[in-house]
């Protein structure tokens, strides 16, 4: 989704503007971001095609699998989902 306009990024999300989402990113992310792409910034993009319902969160030196920051991870998952209900 990094090549998507912000237009089509707005498109494809408007089914989740009204729902609390949380878009959480890997910082580091060795596998499935492009190269050149700041996962901080396709976060802010993702974040604001979803509108006010979401919430951005980046694990600053999260791999793709955040297997060194399950325990953060979990957390801000948690702290999300209590959030919200």
């Amino acid at each position: 989704s990094s090549d998507f306009s912000d237009q089509t990024l707005a498109d494809t999300m408007k089914c989740l503007q009204n729902v609390q989402t949380l878009v959480l990113m890997s910082g580091a992310d060795e596998c499935q971001v492009p190269y050149g792409v700041d996962p901080s910034e396709m976060g802010r993009r993702l974040k604001h095609a979803v509108g006010c319902s979401a919430k951005l969160c980046v694990i600053e030196q999260g791999s793709h699998d955040l297997s060194q920051h399950a325990q953060e991870a979990s957390e801000t998952i948690m702290d999300f989902v209590t959030s919200v209900c």
